[in-house]
């Protein structure tokens, strides 16, 4: 089986690194908690924070 992070190869060779590092932090996070639901809702945080916040907060940005 391919490594995941190979899954994210669209975004260059720092969004497969990128991603792998995030894993690895959840995997931890999941180990040092023994909850499933904590790495799920810190997963969920990441996608918000690069999906909605990030991109929301760049348009609030006034243009030069």
């Amino acid at each position: 089986m391919a490594p995941v992070g190979l899954a994210h190869l669209y975004q260059g060779w720092l969004g497969v690194a990128a991603t792998f590092v995030a894993g690895l932090q959840l995997a931890t996070l999941y180990q040092a908690t023994g909850s499933l639901f904590a790495a799920i809702a810190a997963h969920v945080a990441l996608d918000l924070f690069g999906l909605v916040v990030r991109p929301t907060l760049a348009q609030m940005r006034p243009r030069r």
